[in-house]
């Protein structure tokens, strides 16, 4: 066994790992760039190394700095995690070259799965069903003449989404191909593509495996990674609820030829499309542990870092597990990440005021993985990924129940989440039904007028719970402030929430019970029965249901933390103009967040509709293109592609057409 442990990676997963290695009795050792001096993984660790670097993304891509930094702490072997290195085969040479173990399958492995055309050429020769495609890219016309649309490209190099375009009609391939091999180029370092047939309307299912360095291999059963958002996973299960069963058996024998014939060593995950015919089609492997290995280690009582670290020590598996794995119930985990549902899910970065984590675990006793607190910032360095809740139970209903319950209770304030998005994919029916599919979860995201509607009642329960925090000595006089009828201009209530106007009244109806009023007399929410809770929170009733909120101010801001997400709210300021007009739009393009300059959609002159692309930035690995807010002609473009940009600049000047 190992005595000491370097984790080439941050944040969460390195905060796991090094769990893991302090209840085994292993030293571990946290590498950091500038932007991570003082993170949470540098502080659990037994060590700290810093990888210095101007660029602070590219600080953990260093592979001479990092095997330096073995040789100087005297760490035996390397967990890379996930993302960052785990699946760089020249990484793992430099470490053996150097006498350190990768904790991780073998180079060759890492090259072969690594090329997703040499992987389903593999795959193919263990007999694992594939989807028609084509790697050649002068057959790309035969293939869709011959196939049809809508097909899929995809990066030869990588896999979790990036550089996968979905294509419908012949005026969009060139565009895509050249959009995927940008994004392929960017993330891999490697433009090749390939595409392929697609199967729409399928389920991700995807089996946890694991190899020896003895030719052994077994599985760890499947997981269900349907609900995803731009080929992204963001809920996770385990097992799948609704895989038949000789199926998922027959998936889980793939899986473990795959493993076993490619001679597998440590933790990898085999990945299907299941199609709604009943058909399954293998995907990709990711020679790697995975983001959402939680949700197996729920339902097996297993620490899969544990098994990794052992195996890489030369263990057996067969001395490392039962003869018949046992499971127990149902798991999920919840990627909670900083970005904004409201904002076309732009990245969100900026200090975190508040955390209640650790509060949301000890009340109710589920388990989330994050490497951020109270006190952190979140930059545009690194992807959005800022925590991991899971949770377990019985029954698959039992599961999700607890974990809509932890996600209304986690409060992060100080930059947006994808949390209240999460939220509508749980409470939705669609989530529950067999139908449910990879492209279901994206059509669950609220349109302007529900979002809206939803920040009204934000404001509106914030100002509830102030006025009954205000009188909680007097609780049964506090109405007598609170009663503003909707047809008197005095009386209607402007505030901003996250930015947004909202405008509205706030009606008494008597006994706590109050409706919010739209500006043209339609009531958008009743909200009955009122009162403050012991532990300080807001009780509601609202739409049959019973909700908590609670108000929180923290350095200078006011937020609302609802049944629906968390909200920045401002309670009250003078009139603002309701309607969007010329007068009341900028016409610059300015960056939001700072971030690399990936395409320059528009040019000088050209003419713009509301909504078209005029520059695409990429962030926290995303790309996100910004819009014309108005029909206009493109006066100015201040920037190239692959300008790396701060925050505020301006990018772009439109003159608006009238």
């Amino acid at each position: 066994m190992f005595s000491k442990i370097l984790i080439a990676n941050r944040g969460e997963i390195a905060c796991r790992v090094i769990r893991t290695c302090k209840r085994l009795g292993i030293k571990s050792v946290a590498i950091y760039s500038d932007a991570d001096a003082n993170s949470i993984h540098t502080r659990l660790a037994d060590e700290r190394y810093h990888l210095g670097g101007s660029e602070a993304k590219d600080s953990y891509l260093h592979i001479e700095k990092i095997v330096k930094a073995c040789k100087e702490t005297g760490a035996q072997a390397v967990h890379p995690g996930y993302g960052f290195l785990s699946e760089n085969a020249d990484f793992a040479r430099a470490l053996a070259k150097a006498k350190i173990t990768f904790i991780g399958p073998k180079p060759e492995t890492i090259e072969l799965m690594g090329d997703k055309v040499k992987a389903k050429e593999f795959a193919n020769k263990c007999k694992a069903p594939l989807i028609p495609g084509t790697n050649d890219e002068s057959k790309i016309k035969d293939f869709i003449k011959k196939n049809g649309f809508p097909i899929l490209i995809k990066a030869a190099a990588g896999g979790g989404g990036r550089g996968m375009r979905k294509v419908s009609a012949d005026k969009e391939l060139a565009d895509a191909i050249k959009g995927a091999k940008r994004e392929a180029e960017t993330f891999f370092k490697d433009e090749r593509i390939f595409l392929e047939k697609l199967v729409e309307n399928g389920r991700h299912i995807e089996v946890q495996m694991f190899g020896d360095t003895h030719g052994h291999a077994t599985h760890l059963f499947d997981r269900d990674c349907t609900a995803q958002r731009r080929h992204q996973k963001v809920l996770e299960e385990a097992p799948s609820f609704f895989v038949p069963e000789k199926t998922r058996q027959e998936i889980l024998k793939t899986a473990v030829t795959l493993c076993k014939e490619s001679g597998y060593v440590g933790a990898g995950t085999a990945e299907f499309l299941l199609a709604p015919d009943g058909k399954f089609y293998f995907l990709e492997v990711n020679s790697r542990l995975q983001v959402e290995h939680p949700a197996t280690e729920s339902i097996t009582g297993l620490d899969l870092v544990e098994l990794q670290i052992k195996v890489a020590a030369g263990a057996k598996l067969k001395d490392l597990l039962p003869k018949e794995i046992p499971t127990n119930g149902y798991a999920i985990e919840a990627r909670v990440c900083a970005e904004s549902p409201e904002n076309n899910f732009m990245t969100s970065t900026g200090k975190i005021l508040k955390m209640n984590a650790d509060d949301v675990v000890s009340a109710l006793g589920i388990r989330i993985d994050t490497g951020f607190g109270a006190g952190d910032s979140v930059t545009h360095y690194y992807d959005s990924l800022l925590a991991k809740v899971i949770t377990h139970g019985a029954t698959r209903n039992e599961a999700l129940q607890k974990l809509r319950d932890a996600l209304k209770n986690l409060h992060i304030l100080g930059i947006k989440t994808n949390i209240p998005f999460l939220l509508k994919i749980l409470e939705s029916t669609e989530f529950g039904q067999a139908g449910f599919h990879v492209n279901a979860a994206a059509d669950l995201i609220p349109d302007a007028k529900v979002q809206a509607k939803e920040k009204t009642l934000a404001a509106a329960l914030g100002i509830l719970a102030a006025r009954l925090t205000e009188n909680a000595a007097n609780p049964t006089a506090w109405t007598t402030d609170i009663n503003w009828r909707p047809h008197s201009t005095k009386s209607r209530v402007n505030s901003l929430v996250n930015d947004s106007e909202v405008s509205f009244a706030l009606e008494g109806m008597g006994n706590n019970n109050f409706r919010v009023v739209a500006e043209g007399g339609e009531t958008l929410w009743t909200i009955g029965r009122v009162s403050l809770t012991p532990n300080g929170s807001l009780s509601y009733l609202l739409d049959g249901r019973h909700h908590g909120c609670r108000l929180y101010a923290e350095s200078g801001r006011n937020f609302i933390a609802t049944h629906l997400g968390v909200f920045e709210i401002s309670e009250h300021f003078p009139k603002l103009k309701s309607h969007r007009n010329q007068s009341s739009v900028s016409n610059e393009i300015k960056a939001p967040f700072p971030g690399k300059v990936v395409s320059v959609k528009a040019s000088i002159g050209g003419k713009l509709a509301e909504g078209d692309s005029v520059i695409v930035l990429e962030s926290m690995k995303m790309e996100h293109p910004l819009k014309a807010p108005l029909d206009g002609v493109v006066e100015e473009i201040s920037v190239k592609e692959g300008d790396v940009i701060e925050a505020g600049r301006t990018l772009a000047r439109l003159t608006f057409i009238a």
